[in-house]
């Protein structure tokens, strides 16, 4: 059995930068929120020194300008899944191992690709070079990963014939054993691969059990474990962020309505209908939303299971809000018979011009969407930002929903007035500006949300007769200015 390994190191990091560019070269540490005192669980490369488990505490002293982002699982697990079939369109013969690490059988591949290293290349050209994937090769899976481990970003490393002797500088940290096992290693002095191996089998076992044994074993490079490769359920998955963490149905259903055009705009369902459907959402609770539903009749337009699917949510809303939305359509059925009309409407030769439009405006400004539409979510909302949304035009385009209107710090100078703290002179291109006249004020205080907001407006004309909006929070006494 030839087995290679497909490793991402920093999975979580990765997945964080793809979703969040801006992040790029900045120190930060993902935090496992539901895990018992959040610990680090993954860190960017700048983020020097600061180690997976280590308390946040501790990773902030240890890099004073660390920015600490919370786990979205649901979303790493998306992008996991589109890796996993990325690779099975080189090999059917795809097992996942934990988040960021897979396995490809090799045999039978070479004549394919021209010999392993063909298979090779192949396996790392199906990954996002965003990844930074490296491979390992071997007898078996342990070995495999620990030659993964070895090898450079976008490289191939093979296990030498003598896995034993590689094995053994390596530490036992890269075991695929329990921690209390790890912990209890390293008690007794054995803090690389190859103490365990000297140990010998047998102390290993009276010692530390079947799980002691098993570890001996993976040290004199022998891993028994069976390949077992992932079953393989035609899916789509699609993911957005949402501008805020919200139980506004208004705005799940602009972002459910985003993804399933998306969805049903994938060539994997064209013409074809889709039986299920799956929702999940990272929720500020920690606890993962998830919402399954199964249709009667398989679905072949978005639009009617959008329907289905609004209803449904209309009857069982969320009872937390929800931070982002990953959708999956499932149980895909064969080609429904369906054929495009060739005389098309109008409006839907107008949004292809448009797509058109966008697509080429994007590969000429560098991948950054042109072109968005603007989606009523909540008109009757008093916070500005929380009543449209942009949504790309292109149903293919990978951006989120966006807010329309939302606010930016402002640099306000205030004075009290009768208990109220009114806006005295607005700092703008560089100097203060008296305000000369507030022509309207205005407050609200929504505080039933789950993030209670009260603000206090003011419509001014400053000295140099600009008119500009200005808000109070009045939770924080943070000044904003905001187009509305």
């Amino acid at each position: 059995m030839i087995v290679a390994c497909v490793l991402i190191t920093h999975f979580r990091a990765k997945a964080e930068l793809i979703r969040c560019p801006d992040l790029e070269g900045r120190a930060f540490a993902v935090s496992g929120r539901t895990r018992p005192g959040s610990p680090v669980v993954d860190r960017s490369q700048a983020a020097r020194g600061v180690l997976s488990g280590m308390t946040l505490q501790r990773a902030v002293s240890t890099v004073s300008d660390l920015t600490i982002l919370d786990a979205d699982e649901s979303y790493y697990e998306v992008l996991f899944d589109r890796l996993l079939d990325s690779l099975g369109s080189v090999s059917d013969m795809v097992e996942a191992g934990d988040l960021g690490e897979a396995y490809v059988m090799l045999e039978g591949l070479e004549r394919l690709y021209g010999g392993e290293a063909g298979v090779v290349s192949a396996l790392l050209n199906s990954v996002s070079d965003r990844l930074n994937p490296r491979v390992g090769v071997a007898g078996s899976k342990f070995p495999a990963y620990a030659a993964a481990r070895t090898a450079g970003p976008m490289r191939a490393a093979r296990a030498p014939d003598d896995v034993s002797a590689f094995l053994a500088p390596m530490s036992i940290e890269i075991l695929p054993v329990s921690d209390h096992l790890r912990a209890a290693l390293a008690r007794f002095g054995m803090r690389a691969i190859g103490d365990v191996s000297l140990v010998g089998q047998a102390a290993m076992f009276d010692r530390f059990g079947r799980e002691g044994l098993f570890a001996w074993e993976l040290s004199t490079g022998v891993d028994r474990r069976p390949f077992v490769p992932r079953k393989f359920e035609e899916s789509v998955a699609e993911y957005t962020t949402l501008p805020f963490s919200t139980t506004s149905m208004e705005m799940l259903r602009v972002g459910l309505d985003m993804l399933l055009r998306r969805a049903f705009s994938r060539p994997v369902l064209r013409n074809r209908s889709a039986g299920a459907a799956t929702l999940i959402s990272s929720t500020s609770d920690g606890e993962p939303w998830k919402f399954h539903i199964r249709f009667k009749v398989p679905i072949e337009r978005w639009e009617r299971a959008s329907e289905l699917l609004g209803e449904r949510l209309e009857a069982e809303p969320p009872a937390c809000p929800l931070d982002d939305l990953s959708l999956t359509l499932s149980d895909l059925g064969g080609e429904t018979g369906i054929q495009p009309g060739l005389i098309g409407d109008a409006r839907d030769r107008d949004r292809e011009t448009l797509v058109g439009v966008d697509r080429r405006l994007s590969s000429r400004f560098g991948g950054s969407r042109a072109l968005h539409r603007a989606v009523e979510a909540a008109p009757w909302h008093p916070a500005p930002e929380m009543r449209s949304l942009l949504v790309p035009i292109d149903p293919l385009a990978s951006d989120s929903v966006r807010a329309l209107h939302m606010p930016t710090p402002a640099e306000v100078r205030e004075t009290a007035r009768g208990g109220e703290r009114r806006p005295d002179s607005l700092f703008r291109n560089g100097r203060w500006r008296d305000i000369d006249r507030i022509d309207d004020s205005w407050r609200f205080d929504l505080w039933w949300l789950p993030r209670p907001m009260t603000r206090s407006y003011y419509r001014v004309e400053s000295s140099d007769g600009t008119l500009s909006t200005l808000f109070r929070d009045e939770t924080t006494g943070q000044w904003y200015s905001q187009a509305a």
